[in-house]
């Protein structure tokens, strides 16, 4: 019964949904302009409507079957677990998407659940064992994956994934696929793994700025970061300026730790996100289609210089990650925020939901940009945390995998997203319009950097040896990891070649 009027309930507010499995693509109502021997028309014009729908088989009817995804990765989430009795708003879409694919296609949605922090370390990862086991036996053990980035781009170039571009059905160019990730990630037109409305992790683990509106309404001398960030002028040398201004002692026992107040608090994964903010990569895919190394280079250097000199001042900025054991992050980070002893806190947005139910006023905004000629305000796609759908190489039935990909990001748009969005991020953990504003401009601005999903050269740690040292010396370290990385580069690249010579 409760399945019944689930049913109903999406029925009514999804209308579209009822023919979107009927293969009639998009519907486009257009009036063109009159010829100059028309006759002249007095009626109202026929109005445009464009309905945006998936091209999926005609009445399809897989009479049952279990779509098995297997979720792996860092991040504690999974978009495809969901009960029924859940009170939890996105759990909720979560079922209604499984419960439509059930009714419109005949799909069971099935997960195999092996996320492990510490998991997506490449080929060790238990994403990328799974997958490769799966390739070595040629055998038909998952449908679909949701794999850890790291992971993710071993698979890759190891030929264990399908190129997206291929399987039938699923149109990457749709709006329910991250056109961010394809513009990214797309390597000599393949797309191996990719992102979208199919699932919510990417927009949870993307880079954000919180911040204390409590302590700037009591100090005249710091400024609104909103009216900054709307008139592009809120960039790292801003934001400086801002963090210098907040240093108490507040135990006055003459030193500076967790128990005191900052303008800065801060941790080891934020440096790759202000690279990404300051409009730099470790590496791009170049006109040619392939990896190419970008990580060292002047405008590199001066986002080092400017972050550098900011998070390395102990009396205005905070490493939790190196300044309190990791058995005590969670507790002691999220405390100095809450208790307004930090006026900016660099995190993702999964930290929202941790100051949900507290009376605690803050706000969000994006990393700041290099300079005020900076176009974008750019928000990186956190790779450590991060999942991409992935489909492996072998499969049962080609024509049924792709269409029910592409049927779970198309409701994955009308069910996932809202429910995330607006009904959870907007309507429950917003504290104001202006950080809902502020979403739009992360959201619409996110980057994919390859350099680090592929590990190229491990060039990640020349990022993580300056924070560890507490000295910029990205120069002296580029040289002793250019040569190693570049030889990483070429291999990678010759592999991924590989397959598209295999698969042509």
């Amino acid at each position: 019964m409760k399945k019944i009027i689930c049913l109903l309930l999406i029925a009514c507010t999804l209308i579209p949904l009822l023919v979107a499995c009927g293969g009639g693509g998009n519907t486009v109502v257009t009036t063109e302009p009159p010829k100059d021997d028309d006759p002249v028309v007095t009626t109202a014009p026929t109005t445009t409507e464009y309905v945006e729908m998936p091209e999926l088989p005609d009445d399809p009817d897989y009479d049952g079957y279990e779509f098995l995804v297997l979720v792996s990765g860092n991040y504690k989430v999974n978009d495809f677990e969901a009960s029924e009795d859940s009170s939890d708003i996105i759990s909720q879409a979560i079922w209604r998407r499984n419960v439509m694919l059930d009714d419109q296609m005949g799909v069971v949605i099935a997960n195999k659940d092996i996320i492990a922090f510490g998991s997506s370390t490449g080929k060790g990862g238990a994403g990328f064992k799974a997958m490769q086991q799966s390739y070595t036996t040629n055998s038909f053990d998952y449908d679909m994956c949701m794999i850890g980035s790291y992971d993710a781009g071993v698979i890759a170039y190891s030929g264990f994934a399908t190129d997206l571009n291929t399987l039938p059905y699923v149109d990457l160019e749709r709006s329910w696929w991250d056109q961010r990730a394809t513009a990214d990630l797309e390597i000599s037109g393949k797309m191996f793994y990719t992102t979208g409305d199919i699932g919510l992790c990417d927009n949870r683990v993307t880079h954000c700025l919180l911040f204390n509106k409590g302590l700037i309404a009591e100090d005249p001398t710091l400024v609104n970061p909103y009216e900054l960030v709307r008139e592009g002028k809120w960039t790292f040398d801003a934001m400086a300026t801002e963090v210098s201004k907040v240093s108490v002692d507040v135990n006055a026992d003459d030193k500076m730790d967790y128990q005191d107040k900052y303008g800065l608090l801060t941790w080891n994964d934020s440096f790759s996100a202000a690279v990404a903010a300051g409009g730099n990569k470790l590496c791009t895919i170049n006109e040619d289609g392939v990896i190419e190394i970008t990580f060292y280079n002047d405008r590199m250097e001066t986002i080092a210089d400017k972050y550098t000199s900011m998070v390395f001042d102990s009396q205005t900025a905070f490493n939790y990650q190196y300044n309190i054991g990791q058995a005590n992050w969670d507790t002691y980070r999220h405390a100095m925020f809450r208790e307004s002893r930090c006026l900016y806190y660099m995190q993702t947005l999964t930290a929202v939901s941790t100051f949900r139910d507290d009376d605690l006023d803050f706000g969000i905004i994006p990393y700041p940009k290099l300079n005020e000629e900076q176009e974008n305000y750019n928000s990186l796609v956190s790779v450590y945390h991060a999942q991409f759908v992935m489909v492996p190489t072998f499969m049962e039935d080609e024509d049924r995998t792709g269409a029910v990909v592409e049927a779970l990001a198309y409701y994955g748009k009308q069910l996932l997203t809202p429910a995330y969005f607006e009904k959870t991020l907007v309507g429950r953990e917003m504290r104001d319009e202006d950080s809902e504003e502020m979403l739009y401009v992360i959201f619409d601005n996110r980057v994919y950097d390859v350099g680090l999903i592929y590990n190229v050269g491990n060039l990640k740690n020349i990022l993580t040896n300056c924070l560890s040292g507490r000295k910029n010396n990205i120069s002296s370290q580029w040289n002793t990891y250019k040569k190693p990385a570049e030889r990483n580069a070429k291999t990678i690249n010759e592999e991924l070649a590989k397959i598209s010579q295999t698969e042509e």
